[in-house]
């Protein structure tokens, strides 16, 4: 992929989550140099969909609202 934007990022992170790779999501959720709403709802989303990983998607929900990232801005600049 020639230029990866936060599009390309999430949908990569959706992949891995989808067929069961939700540790590779997170490594890759963490490396991703921005976010924004979609990026944080996917990771969320992938882990209340693993097995026994909800406690990690409520963890993850309130990080992004402490940070005022994800639900409460579109992106980790604040815009």
């Amino acid at each position: 992929m020639p230029i990866k934007n936060v599009v390309s990022w999430t949908a990569m992170l959706t992949t891995y989550a989808e067929n069961g790779q939700i540790n590779n999501a997170r490594k890759l959720f963490d490396e991703m140099p921005e976010r924004n709403v979609a990026s944080w709802n996917a990771m969320i989303t992938g882990y209340m969909r693993s097995k026994n990983e909800v406690e990690k998607a409520y963890e993850l929900f309130w990080i992004s609202t402490e940070k005022k990232r994800g639900f409460l801005c579109f992106n980790d600049h604040g815009l």
